[in-house]
């Protein structure tokens, strides 16, 4: 089961890499902690985007919905979910997009 999931994570992130989230990464735009999952014959796919605090949020989240719609379209069975955070807060590159508490 741990490696399906791995393998099925390794597929999602070259079919997307191969242009999907690549077209849309910029020095100003940026991909982080990408999460995948099967459950069934459902693939979930999870990540953050970063973005210029002075973009608007209309704008960006119109990136959101163009980035989910096209991954959602090129891979089929797939629920996409993205997350937006500044590109300039220092927090985000820290926790690398996951939060886990040391003990």
């Amino acid at each position: 089961m741990v490696l399906n999931i791995d393998i099925t994570g390794w597929k999602l992130l070259q079919e997307t890499d191969s242009g999907l989230l690549a077209s849309h990464e910029t020095e100003h735009i940026r991909f982080l902690a990408l999460r995948t999952r099967l459950l069934g014959s459902r693939r979930f796919l999870a990540f953050h985007i970063l973005v210029p605090g002075r973009l608007s949020l209309q704008a960006a989240h119109d990136l959101c919905d163009q980035v989910e719609w096209e991954i959602a379209g090129a891979l089929t069975r797939t629920h996409v979910l993205t997350h937006l955070k500044p590109i300039e807060d220092s927090k985000v590159w820290d926790e690398q997009g996951f939060r886990c508490q040391e003990n």
